[in-house]
């Protein structure tokens, strides 16, 4: 915006001189001049259209019509029109297709995820393929369940996935990724929010494909190997194309995670293997609570979340650790673009613990970060840039609307927004100073005074979320509908 009135304000002063020109006029030609000033980042805001229109979708109390989402179709008729042909318009149109793309995007997200789900309570025999293994907030283990039959309820009524608590079992007797089991369980819907505004566990599990958790009290049991082959081969004739495939070697790769995190606690034993393994393929389910809360209290309990901070250190060390090996080989390969192929080693990296962390959705966040600034490295293009950050957050928001909603997201983005924004105007303004002619030590410390600026501003963004948060939860406190003990 400072551009803007940069540009916008000689001109209004010219007007103001002209004492015939009236007030909206001057208003007319002060809006033209910011929207000129503003359309070479116009694509800096197609992210924040793309979330009102996801927010507009998540706000319906019914679901809109289908036909709704081809409206993202009315911009591109309108760029045939003679609005195309003024500035104002064409930025109104980019505004247009972005709110009505987010809301398409929703749309389509839910569509997607459709899904039978269970009515209410019931008590039944559950059986399905385990998918993921994890641990309840009781410590027990916790079992993902797809392609599931339901004793006693019909196929089309039956939930794509369910998620289990066993209770009669410790992590050593639960079962495995791959493995088919039967189970008698307690079984009902999603919880919904427990008052308005809190978190709708119910909206999540539903775009997670989930419709029933539960809970079993006696040990599940592991169907036979015949039987398993005609199941596994009835589940793979319900896939289709590489869908099937797919489902095939995420339950693979998740069956590694698993053997992994148990080797790794076999060679480093207590806390220290726990930690390895949370930080390696994500599993947490060893941590001592004990442990969790101490990490809570001292604000460290993020590090056991891959996100951000883990893929950075990883593709950072990856992309030093090559580009100084390809130094020292230059003499040997010096048609090879050192920093190019650094790039493409790191993002070969992120891709693999990517995979190897379990594809959570912080660090699905993180890859698509990485990825651009990594992929802009290797197309000559500069990596840390706004246009570098809309474009991470057009791709997380059209691959899964509803990270709109999750503070891991808004975080995440509010901080590297507030980092390279604040570096780009204190970068902007040490280039004015360079140009009269200040000398080398005055820019140096500049530079680093910038930077510390900058990570002040990522801070406050961050924090100017959490006092939202804070707030709510205190009116909870004050109306008894959360109790701290």
């Amino acid at each position: 915006m400072q551009a803007a009135f940069a540009a916008a304000g000689p001109m209004l002063g010219a007007v103001s001189g002209l004492g015939e020109a009236s007030f909206p006029a001057r208003i007319g030609r002060f809006t033209a001049g910011v929207v000129a000033a503003e359309m070479r980042r116009a694509i800096l805001w197609f992210p924040v259209g793309m979330a009102a229109g996801i927010a507009l979708y998540l706000g319906w109390e019914t679901e809109p019509p289908v036909w709704t989402a081809l409206l993202v179709l009315l911009p591109l008729l309108l760029s045939f029109s003679p609005l195309w042909r003024t500035m104002t318009g064409r930025l109104g149109c980019l505004a247009l297709l972005a709110v009505l793309a987010g809301h398409g995007a929703a749309q389509f997200s839910a569509w997607r995820a459709a899904m039978p789900a269970l009515p209410g309570p019931t008590m039944a025999t559950v059986e399905g393929r385990v998918v993921m293994l994890d641990r309840s907030a009781s410590g027990a283990p916790r079992v993902l369940l797809d392609h599931v039959a339901l004793f006693g309820r019909a196929a089309d009524a039956t939930p794509s996935r369910v998620r289990l608590t066993l209770s009669a079992v410790d992590r050593a007797g639960a079962p495995r990724p791959g493995d088919w089991i039967q189970v008698y369980a307690r079984l009902g819907p999603p919880g919904q929010p427990v008052e308005p505004g809190a978190f709708d566990f119910a909206r999540r599990a539903y775009f997670e494909r989930i419709g029933a958790i539960g809970y079993a009290r006696t040990p599940p049991v592991r169907l036979p190997a015949v039987e398993v082959a005609g199941r596994a081969g009835r589940a793979l004739a319900e896939g289709h194309g590489p869908a099937r495939w797919w489902a095939g070697l995420a339950t693979a790769v998740a069956a590694w995670r698993v053997a992994t995190a148990d080797a790794v606690r076999a060679r480093l034993t207590g806390a220290e293997g726990a930690f390895a393994a949370a930080i390696l393929v994500g599993d947490r389910s060893a941590i001592d609570e004990r442990d969790a809360e101490a990490l809570r209290v001292s604000t460290l309990a993020h590090l056991l979340a891959i996100s951000g901070l883990h893929m950075g250190l990883l593709c950072g060390l990856v992309f030093v650790a090559t580009r100084f090996t390809l130094t020292l080989a230059a003499p040997l390969l010096p048609w090879l673009p050192g920093k190019k192929a650094a790039a493409a080693a790191a993002l070969a990296a992120a891709a693999g613990y990517l995979v190897a962390s379990g594809a959570t959705v912080a660090t699905q966040r993180a890859f698509v970060m990485a990825s651009v600034a990594l992929i802009a490295v290797m197309v000559d293009r500069p990596a840390l840039t706004l246009r570098a950050v809309a474009l991470a957050a057009v791709l997380v928001l059209a691959w899964r609307p509803i990270s709109l909603v999750d503070p891991g997201f808004q975080m995440s983005f509010a901080a590297t927004v507030a980092l390279i924004a604040t570096f780009e105007a204190l970068t902007e303004r040490r280039r004015r100073r360079r140009a009269e002619a200040e000398d080398e030590e005055g820019a140096t410390v500049d530079q680093a005074s910038d930077g510390a600026v900058a990570s002040v501003a990522a801070v406050n963004s961050r924090l100017s979320i959490l006092a939202g948060v804070v707030r709510r939860l205190g009116a909870r406190l004050a109306r008894g509908a959360v109790t701290v003990s």
